[in-house]
């Protein structure tokens, strides 16, 4: 999970200067094409356009900001993917029955749940957090169990990268889909990246059990790229001016 702020929805909703990309990718038997979203998201007009067009202390739970962009979604149509339950950093300290409180307060809204989150090392091993030092494997289990008790009507993932199972039978989504290109950006980078975004639309749509796509971020100028990376920039869909990119143009080609 890439910082966006304490707490992140994912919107899987269209996007206006997509060419309603949601719609085209539904039209291809997929459930969505979306961006995640935070608070800061959507107090930025132009931003919550794209969103509906085309895409605390101890024991004391703040869920302002989470039912904010709930009831965003909500009043928009849009489905609702939490990002995420439990997760082995960014935590604080105290942390202390954090998911089932988050998902009980919003049961029923939310499509679909990143239960954990990116629990594995590259070597397949599990990494180490409070959870697994506490509870050792089990810690999955109890999280999927709490989650299903909590909102029996919702999705529940398992968040992370490096796995490759299509022929599992489970539901696979992409998410927090980014493709960073290093400074200074040229266009032969801007046509890679074009030719990257264009393979995975096209990687989804030929597996039957792919359901939908979540870009990590809505625009350029709210993705965690430019802080974290600072080398790099021009990771979506859509530049600091809310224009279109290269490579929204290999995923609308795609889908057309």
């Amino acid at each position: 999970m890439k910082s966006i702020s304490p707490v992140t929805l994912l919107l899987l909703a269209p996007s206006v200067v997509m060419a309603l990309l949601d719609p085209k990718i539904k039209a291809k038997g997929k459930m969505y094409f979306g961006s995640c979203a935070d608070p800061n998201t959507l107090a930025d007009e132009n931003l919550q356009t794209i969103l509906k067009t085309e895409l605390a202390s101890r024991e004391s739970f703040n869920f302002i900001n989470a039912d904010q962009l709930v009831d965003f979604a909500t009043r928009n149509g849009k489905l609702v993917r939490g990002h995420t339950s439990i997760c082995n950093f960014q935590l604080p300290s105290w942390v202390s029955d954090i998911a089932d409180a988050v998902t009980l307060t919003t049961k029923g809204k939310i499509y679909a749940w990143d239960v954990v989150n990116e629990i594995f090392n590259e070597d397949g091993s599990f990494r180490r957090s409070v959870f697994y030092n506490l509870l050792g494997e089990n810690f999955v289990d109890t999280a999927f169990r709490d989650a299903r008790d909590a909102d029996p009507s919702a999705k529940l993932y398992i968040n992370d990268y490096g796995l490759d199972g299509p022929d599992t039978g489970l539901d696979v989504a992409i998410t927090e889909l980014d493709i960073r290109i290093a400074k200074p950006i040229t266009s032969a980078l801007l046509t890679s990246q074009h030719n990257d975004y264009s393979t995975i639309i096209e990687a989804c749509l030929n597996i039957t059990k792919c359901v939908g796509i979540t870009t990590w971020g809505v625009s350029d100028k709210d993705s965690w790229v430019d802080h974290t990376f600072p080398g790099y920039n021009s990771p979506l869909l859509w530049d600091d001016n809310l224009a279109p990119e290269a490579a929204y143009t290999g995923v609308d080609t795609v889908l057309n």
